[in-house]
């Protein structure tokens, strides 16, 4: 009895070690395939901002580098359909083959957004909904990696990754607020309050991303998140503060506004590949013991 017994608990473990390797192989292959979707989100995120700028000034600005960034968007966009091929989502739950297929169906809407945002024929908060909510779901792919790790350290460096790009998200959704205030030269107290919303959600963001972050992610981070737009940005948000008194916003541009703050999130982005690829090497080694 006591060597069935024994027989019966080693077939058990070995049941419960190779679970816990499938789901260690499905986490590593999320790890690469991350970085096509955070490439996708960023353009994405350039886009909407454009888009807001677009629509809030009658197509009056933007026109010309709207135009340019669709072609950025969509070789960023092409390869996901094929990549999430390969990925069989059905092998790994039914919440993340759904995550794909929300995802897929939202892009395929992304055509006629674009045609109706051409003709001036949606509104602000109708553009902004779409790009969010489409940009949510990438993200939601990106963050399925937490219920395939069962290491703790993968576990952690997994939340101070997604955090962080939750924060640049944050940062996406400033960038498309303050275009569409500083192509109009005045601020609404409804555009106001969500600027500065998105601003303090971003610093949220990023308080957890330091608590959770390796050290020399954190130094990394501060390193890389120095120059002259991080200066910009934050006098343009002071500007912004004192036109709710003064009315007056200083002949800030749209386009000055989105060469700052794009050039912010292009730093969070070279932040956001260097973790990525800390994770995605965490979990080769992971694969590979």
């Amino acid at each position: 009895l006591p060597l069935l017994a024994t027989l019966w608990l080693g077939g058990d473990n070995l049941i419960t070690a190779r679970g816990v390797t499938l789901e260690s192989e499905k986490l590593g292959a999320l790890t690469h395939m991350a970085k096509k979707i955070t490439a996708a989100v960023d353009e994405l995120q350039k886009e909407r901002g454009l888009s807001a700028g677009f629509i809030n000034s009658r197509g009056q600005i933007f026109a010309a580098e709207l135009t340019k960034q669709r072609t950025s968007t969509n070789p960023a966009l092409k390869i996901l359909p094929e990549s999430w091929k390969q990925m069989h989502a059905d092998v790994y739950d039914t919440e993340f083959a759904t995550q794909i297929t929300d995802a897929g169906n939202a892009l395929a809407k992304l055509s006629e957004v674009r045609t109706k945002i051409s003709g001036l024929k949606m509104p602000l908060q109708q553009m902004a909904k779409y790009y969010t909510a489409t940009i949510g779901d990438l993200l939601l792919i990106v963050e399925s990696m937490s219920r395939f790790s069962h290491n703790a350290a993968a576990s952690k460096a997994i939340a101070a990754y997604t955090t962080l790009l939750r924060a640049k998200e944050h940062a996406g959704l400033e960038l498309a607020m303050g275009a569409a205030g500083f192509s109009r030269t005045d601020y609404s107290a409804k555009l106001y309050k969500n600027f500065i919303g998105q601003i303090a959600a971003q610093e949220s963001y990023l308080d957890v991303f330091r608590q959770g972050a390796l050290p020399d992610q954190i130094s990394f981070y501060d390193r890389t998140m120095t120059g002259s737009s991080i200066k910009d940005v934050k006098l343009m948000r002071k500007i912004v503060d004192e036109s709710m008194n003064t009315g007056d916003t200083q002949g800030i541009t749209g386009n000055k506004w989105f060469a700052a703050i794009t050039a912010k999130m292009d730093l969070i982005k070279i932040v956001e590949d260097r973790i990525a690829s800390d994770l995605a090497a965490q979990t080769d080694q992971l694969n590979a013991t």
